[in-house]
């Protein structure tokens, strides 16, 4: 059995000056990563990456430090590519999570996220069979990855929360919070069981 920590990052800087990749985490989400990486769950990890984003990192590097791990990044756990937002409407967050082609120009419908994901996910499971694994990432392109095996109930637009069912037990109901850690169960390359851990 492989189990893959799939974790939100930790709460970041409010801030429109910052480009997105480049938003730390603010002071409280230091506080937040650091006691993230004190959760039971999360010791004895025998592989930590995560996505090339300034935030993520921050939240990842602590989880490395608890178990004395080489943080890894991938590109694979972006963020989805926002691209050109004004070319959209404000319900666009509500008709990616139906539509999964949908699109602003120059950026990822839930498709394509949902399609590099799972290659990262898969190259995991091919070259570290049995081993416990946290990747980090961002509260988009979890979903869309999610969305690969779970079941969309209903999504809230003025709320931005998301129900999520895999084999009739709830994943998530609810805002996706910073930090937030799904662990998912794998017999082979096979999901056997998603559940919230925080």
């Amino acid at each position: 059995m492989t189990t893959i920590y799939l974790i939100r990052h930790s709460e970041p800087l409010k801030s429109t000056d910052i480009i997105n990749e480049e938003i730390p985490l603010s002071l409280n989400g230091e506080i937040k990563a650091k006691e993230l990486a004190d959760l039971e769950e999360l010791m004895n990890i025998d592989l930590i990456y995560s996505s090339e984003y300034k935030r993520a990192i921050s939240t990842a590097k602590y989880i490395a430090l608890k178990n004395n791990l080489f943080l890894n990044i991938s590109s694979k756990l972006n963020e989805r590519r926002l691209g050109d937002m004004n070319s959209v409407p404000k319900s666009f967050w509500l008709t990616q999570l139906y539509e999964e082609d949908a699109k602003a120009v120059g950026g990822e419908s839930r498709k394509e996220v949902c399609e590099r994901m799972l290659l990262f996910i898969n190259y995991i499971l091919d070259n570290y069979k049995d081993k416990r694994i946290v990747l980090v990432s961002h509260g988009a392109a979890i979903t869309f990855l999610l969305m690969n095996w779970c079941r969309l109930v209903s999504a809230s637009l003025d709320t931005k929360s998301r129900h999520l069912v895999f084999n009739n037990n709830d994943v998530i109901n609810g805002v996706m919070n910073c930090p937030h850690v799904f662990k998912l169960l794998f017999d082979g390359n096979d999901l056997f069981d998603i559940e919230l851990i925080k």
